[in-house]
Formats: C-alpha cells, sequence, structure tokens
C-alpha cells in the first residue's frame, strides 16, 4: 500500500515538475519585465497593448516605483 502511494506521489512530481519550471521562469520573466518598466514607464503606459493587460498585471505595474509622477499615472 506504501509502495502505491509512494508511486503515485513521484508520478506525480514528475507530471507537476515541468509546469513548476515553466511558472518559475514565466515569474522570474515577469519581475525582469517589471524591472524594465520602471524606467520607461511613460512609453509603457501610452503603448495601445498596455490596454490589452489584464487588470492585475496593470496594478502590478502601477504599484512599482515609476519614473513619472503621480498626475501622469
Amino acid at each position: 500500500m506504501i509502495y502505491i502511494v509512494l508511486l503515485q506521489c513521484c508520478q506525480m512530481l514528475c507530471a507537476l515538475e515541468n509546469y513548476y519550471w515553466r511558472y518559475t521562469s514565466a515569474s522570474e520573466l515577469v519581475n525582469m519585465i517589471l524591472a524594465f518598466i520602471e524606467t520607461r514607464a511613460l512609453q509603457v503606459l501610452g503603448d495601445e497593448h498596455f490596454l490589452q493587460l489584464s487588470e492585475s498585471m496593470v496594478q502590478m505595474i502601477m504599484s512599482r516605483n515609476l519614473e513619472i509622477s503621480e498626475l501622469t499615472k
């Protein structure tokens, strides 16, 4: 019985491992892009694709230390 549970755990880990690395890589890439945006916020806010971002992504961007005035935001 314990062998079956361990086997299932290993199978689940193998199946999820690829997703975990993709998520971790995507998360790191998002953080790098957000850091890049901080000094280029005015151009990003004026980009037509900015309006296609999800509300949560816009909130993440707006909560950063953007190098623009609050009025411009």
